[in-house]
This record gives C-alpha cells, structure tokens and sequence, in this order.
C-alpha cells in the first residue's frame, strides 16, 4: 500500500521549516481552514484528489494526487511573494518525506479575491513509498 495519505504531513513539513517562507508567514500554516483569529498573511492547504495508478502483482506502487495551497494576505504584491516562495518549495523534481516520495510535479496557479488577496497553487503530482 502507498502511504499517499501522508502528503499532507509532508506538506506542512516542507512549509513550516522553509526560513524564507517563515519571514511572512510566522508558523501560520493550516490544513483545511484556519482559525477566526489569524491574521495576515497565513496559508491553508489540503489533499484536493488521490488516485491509485500503476498496480503490479505486489498491489499499487504509485499514485497520483492533487494537492492545494492557498496563500492569502490584505496585500497583493506580498501574496504573489508568499506564492512564490512556495512554488520554489515544490518545484523540485523529486521530493522526499519522511514516508513518501512526491515527483512528477506539476502546477497550476489562480488568483482570487475574497475579502483578501488569494494566490492558490494546485499541484498535481505523484506518489510513491520512499
């Protein structure tokens, strides 16, 4: 079985120990939703899709997931900033977590406004056991 549920511990790991992401952000990085009382900037991100792929005699040896981070900020130029370093996070071709290995990395990028400027990163990817 592939640990591909596991995407979103890598996630947060690869945002929270990244300095240059740190000097916006604060440690303010939430799956799913964040609090009432955040303020900007902050991220949010979550698994968008997963789907087995390759299966061989011995089960699935990889998958295929979406995975989304939204950053939003008060302020345009910084939300494109923010965006921006996380795109250089995840813009390797390889990644390795702790129980998994992300590549194949691809991205789609949107920008929205809802009471903030929102920058969202929608990567494609896929997965396999490390």
């Amino acid at each position: 079985m592939i640990n591909s549920i596991y995407i979103s511990k890598t996630i947060y790991k690869l945002l929270s120990e990244n300095k240059e992401l740190a000097k916006y952000i604060d440690g303010r990085i939430y799956p799913l939703v964040a609090e009432n009382s955040t303020t900007f900037p902050f991220i949010i991100y979550y698994r968008d899709g997963l789907n087995c792929t390759r299966l061989t005699k011995d089960g699935y040896n990889s998958d295929n997931a979406t995975f989304i981070i939204s950053v939003v900020s008060n302020k345009y130029i910084e939300s494109l900033e923010i965006a921006n370093i996380v795109r250089g996070i995840f813009s390797k071709w390889v990644i390795s977590g702790d129980d998994i290995k992300i590549s194949n990395i691809e991205l789609e990028v949107e920008e929205d406004w809802n009471n903030a400027y929102i920058q969202t990163l929608i990567f494609n990817c896929t997965i396999e056991n490390k």
